[in-house]
């Protein structure tokens, strides 16, 4: 039983760890976990004042001011490209792809609307007041017109923007075709993948409108009029938003983007997430040695706050003090093995969870992008193979205590070097 001749858990414990019989492994998971408790909290302490210093450096705000515009160049980008609006370019926020889909589905309305048939209707109501009723604000003022070729976002793209800034068709081969007659085969290649949307191509160069059934269904949802089903809208929003990203795509891909503006973003970006990610890396270690490095110079054999509320102790295999040469080594595996609390400290502010300091590049090696999250997994892999091994020896050894011939053993537990043993022999 745990019946130790002391109850003070700081009293020093150098006379009985001989006697002490190896420590269970429920007591070498509760020490570990309530010194990475401990190491969790310092670390985030330690990081929010390192973070706050950090980013005060006239360095890190020059490099983030670059990566902040370089951001709003791309944004612009897709704005003058007709591939994206603001919503506030203050805050660099762009328009929803679904929001810019919705004037579109209006403009269809109206144009699949003028194109019914008067003696045989589809649409039961002119939609344009319902639709000024439903849709009302400084955004949708212009969008109570039909579509066409001059408000479309995808055509404007195709037509204004695409003939001005294509150097060796890096944007799109119009392969002898004008402009007008590739949007109208774009249009068609791409409706192709949905069969809810059906479109009408008139003859010429006009622009493609939905067939009046098609619109009126369309409408029927804008509007919520009674009975309405979403399949239409769904399906339009899935078609539009996707020539809408094939434009951006096109954008970013682009030779003269990727080899110029976006060369600089990644540049200023590595040099955002090296400076936050070794800040973090380094509030980790120093936690580590805090929290439990520092415990354990001054309570002596081995004793971190974890190991000391679990009445733990530390000894060589063959009952002598352990030099402290060894205790300075595995401290820097230790520090090392706490990297994967990073995942943890970034759910916190000021990261929130959002944050893409775990996924993005940190350094790499070779061709080889290597990330925080990846770092932490493999420390993780790492910690538990060493809790593993101790699973599969009797005296309850880690793979550290194996490799420093250590042991930990329960000085509650005197005289009782086989207590495992004790209990697992027959009656």
């Amino acid at each position: 039983m745990r019946n130790g001749p002391d109850k003070n858990p700081f009293r020093g414990v150098g006379d009985l760890l001989a006697r002490g019989a190896p420590a269970k492994r429920t007591l070498h998971f509760l020490s570990y976990a309530i010194d990475m408790v401990i190491v969790a909290v310092v670390s985030y302490l330690v990081f929010l004042a390192g973070h706050a210093m950090v980013t005060s450096s006239s360095a890190y705000q020059a490099n983030y001011a670059h990566y902040e515009d370089e951001i709003t160049y791309y944004q612009d980008m897709v704005v003058e490209a007709h591939a994206g609006e603001y919503l506030d370019r203050d805050s660099k926020q762009l328009m929803e792809d679904e929001d810019l889909a919705v004037k579109m589905a209006i403009h269809q309305v109206l144009l699949s609307y003028a194109h019914d048939n008067p003696e045989a209707p589809e649409f039961a109501v002119d939609p344009l007041a319902a639709l000024q009723n439903e849709y009302i604000g400084t955004y949708y003022q212009d969008a109570f017109v039909s579509a066409s070729f001059e408000n479309d976002y995808v055509s404007r793209f195709f037509i204004e923007y695409a003939p001005e800034h294509n150097p060796n068709n890096e944007l799109v081969a119009y392969a002898g075709k004008t402009p007008q007659r590739y949007v109208i085969d774009y249009y068609r290649d791409h409706i192709s993948s949905s069969s809810e949307l059906k479109y009408i191509y008139p003859s010429g160069e006009s622009f493609p409108y939905l067939r009046p059934s098609v619109g009126y269904d369309l409408y029927r949802f804008l509007v919520r009029d009674e009975g309405y089903d979403r399949t239409t809208y769904d399906s339009f929003v899935s078609f539009y938003t996707s020539m809408l990203d094939d434009c951006q795509n096109r954008l970013f891909k682009s030779d003269t983007y990727q080899k110029g503006h976006y060369q600089d973003y990644l540049a200023y970006r590595q040099g955002v997430i090296v400076a936050t990610n070794t800040t973090l890396v380094i509030s980790i270690a120093l936690a580590y040695y805090i929290a439990v490095f520092l415990p354990q110079m001054i309570f002596k054999d081995g004793r971190s706050f974890g190991k000391i509320f679990m009445r733990l102790g530390v000894i060589n295999i063959d009952k002598s003090e352990v030099e402290p040469w060894k205790y300075i080594v595995r401290s820097i595996l230790g520090a090392l093995s706490c990297v994967y609390i990073a995942f943890l400290i970034a759910l916190f502010p000021p990261f929130n969870g959002a944050s893409m300091i775990l996924y993005l590049p940190y350094f790499s090696i070779g061709s080889l992008d290597i990330t925080l999250l990846h770092l932490s997994i493999f420390v993780f892999a790492l910690s538990s193979i060493n809790g593993i091994v101790m699973l599969l020896n009797h005296d309850k050894r880690s793979l550290t205590d194996l490799l420093f011939q250590t042991i930990t053993v329960d000085v509650t537990l005197l005289d009782e070097p086989d207590y495992d043993e004790r209990d697992e022999t027959p009656a």
